[in-house]
């Protein structure tokens, strides 16, 4: 069990963010019960091969959930592997008690039963004492938008600082990809098109393949990065080292410093992008393929663009109770960007 937690926290930069202690020394012994694993060694050898199954971010997350799972196990004299309902519905009220957020409770959670699943499937566990265990659903976050303007000026401020700073400014803003997507890029998924612009295969969020249109303007930006290169990080430090995302979010806020935008951070250039190109016109569903979400509700908790009252459901029931005039939508798309109406980042 103890070595379950050692082996879980060792890699590098991931909290453990836990009450429970770690050993230096760990027992790694295994016993077996029957044709069950029964201990916390064998725990250990299962959750780093669940843990193949996922890459960079989700890996260390989960890595994390797990780690903290089998210490609330250990506290306890408990084996991960033959925990029941009673005790994972335990783990949620504490992870309450402990003040943890409810984002990151439906996150482990998450991790807990897509672990014990692998277990089941796998014909380890005959069920998964995770699955039918509620937990509160996380508060949607909404992350709010820039205006265009502001976006235009962010943009300026960058080419002034120019090189790996610009290039990512002018990809976020224009493809709406995550920061992570986006500095995992490798020069050997760049596929520069005739016409000056390209495409480029990015990991998302979940492991999940993506391809990102580029604009010429964004493609003039990345070519002094990859000029001579056939392989490797797109984005890299003057060492050729991985380009850390806190030191590009660093990088970028100071940029949004000297456009005089408070609050910022990479993620509002993803949420305006999905506002804009909603206040557009551009369809739900298109949208939802181009920033790689699975779920069309998760797309429209970005959009903040506002409904035209003439649209809105409640004018509409509205006039049918009482027998007045249907209204009538106001001509072209119902509703208005941040900025001003059609406007574009290049103006």
């Amino acid at each position: 069990m103890i070595a379950a937690m050692a082996v879980l926290t060792q890699e590098r930069g991931v909290p453990h963010n836990s009450p429970y202690e770690v050993p230096v020394e760990a027992d790694r012994s295994a016993v077996t019960t029957g044709s069950s694993p029964a201990c916390g060694g064998v725990a250990q050898e299962l959750a780093a091969t669940f843990l193949l199954e996922y890459l960079g971010n989700t890996r260390a997350a989960y890595r994390s959930d797990l780690a903290d799972w089998f210490g609330y196990c250990n506290h306890r004299g408990m084996d991960p592997l033959t925990a029941r309902r009673a005790d994972v519905a335990g783990y949620v009220d504490h992870l309450a008690q402990r003040g943890l957020g409810r984002s990151t409770v439906a996150r482990r959670m998450t991790c807990l039963r897509g672990f014990y699943r692998y277990l089941v499937e796998d014909e380890l566990l005959v069920s998964s004492p995770a699955d039918r265990v509620r937990v509160r659903p996380p508060r949607p976050r909404r992350t709010p938008p820039l205006a265009l303007e502001q976006v235009r000026a962010l943009l300026a401020k960058a080419d002034q600082v120019g090189g790996r700073t610009a290039a990512l400014a002018w990809l976020l803003a224009t493809t709406g990809a995550r920061i992570s997507g986006a500095l995992g890029a490798r020069v050997e998924d760049l596929r520069l098109g005739e016409d000056g612009g390209g495409f480029l295969d990015i990991v998302s969020k979940g492991d999940q393949p993506q391809t990102l249109l580029l604009t010429t303007a964004v493609v003039d930006r990345l070519r002094p990065l990859v000029e001579g290169r056939t392989d490797g990080l797109v984005f890299t430090t003057a060492a050729g080292r991985p380009w850390e995302r806190n030191n590009a979010t660093k990088d970028l806020q100071k940029v949004a410093a000297r456009a005089r935008i408070v609050a910022f951070t990479p993620h509002r250039l993803r949420a305006t992008y999905i506002t804009t190109a909603r206040s557009v016109g551009c369809d739900l569903a298109n949208i939802q393929d181009a920033v790689g979400h699975a779920d069309p509700v998760t797309t429209r908790r970005y959009d903040h663009a506002v409904i035209d009252p003439a649209v809105h459901p409640t004018n509409w029931v509205s006039a049918a109770l009482t027998g007045s005039a249907q209204p009538t939508p106001a001509a072209g798309r119902e509703t208005k960007a941040p900025g001003s109406e059609g406007e574009s980042l290049a103006a």
